[in-house]
């Protein structure tokens, strides 16, 4: 197994036991951020997903009618995205070293972020979810 590393990301393997143990957060928090969207008057756009692992929150932002623009800097997190939310682009590398396109909004969730705030009704998402 690959040690996660600044420059790299999580390797495969790392990258499949995050994906299988901690894909129940990312799409138990959907529900609450794409209400988050809509009560905001945002029903379709281009969200751009900042440290989007896996996909699976993409993918729920496409079965909902958005289109994703995903980051992560983890070669192998971007290839399991592709195949989990073929309808979204994703980009290698980080918030520094990838141009990002205009967008309604931006979601930036740090590793275990999403799954510290599942449920959370405490008014914080706009710590988390902001206009392009």
């Amino acid at each position: 197994m690959r040690r996660v590393t600044e420059a790299g990301g999580y390797g495969t393997d790392l990258a499949y036991v995050h994906d299988a143990g901690f894909s129940e957060y990312a799409l138990g928090a959907a529900p609450g951020l794409l209400r988050l969207l809509r009560d905001g008057r945002v029903g379709s756009g281009l969200v751009t997903d900042l440290g989007c692992g896996s996909g699976r929150w993409a993918r729920e932002l496409n079965r909902a009618g958005y289109e994703v623009f995903g980051v992560d800097q983890s070669p192998a997190f971007i290839r399991m995205a592709r195949r989990i939310a073929p309808g979204s682009t994703f980009a290698v590398g980080s918030l520094s070293s990838v141009e990002l396109p205009a967008s309604d909004w931006r979601l930036f969730a740090p590793r275990g972020f999403v799954g510290r705030l599942h449920g959370s009704e405490d008014g914080n998402w706009g710590a988390i979810l902001r206009r392009g």
